[in-house]
């Protein structure tokens, strides 16, 4: 069974801030990944145990 953590995507600090620092994007482009990673987990539920996205636990 394969279990998947904070699945989601994640960018460079922007220039001239903390490199310390998480940034998200929040764009469609990351709603399209949301979508498709979730549509790839339901696709493969017989060998998908757990999956997570990051901005759905962590709330950033």
């Amino acid at each position: 069974m394969l279990i998947i953590d904070e699945s989601g995507s994640w960018y460079d600090t922007e220039p001239g801030t903390n490199p310390g620092f998480l940034f998200q994007q929040n764009t469609l482009r990351d709603a399209l990944i949301a979508g498709i990673s979730l549509n790839i987990f339901n696709s493969h539920s017989d060998r998908v145990q757990m999956a997570n996205i990051a901005q759905t636990i962590n709330v950033l």
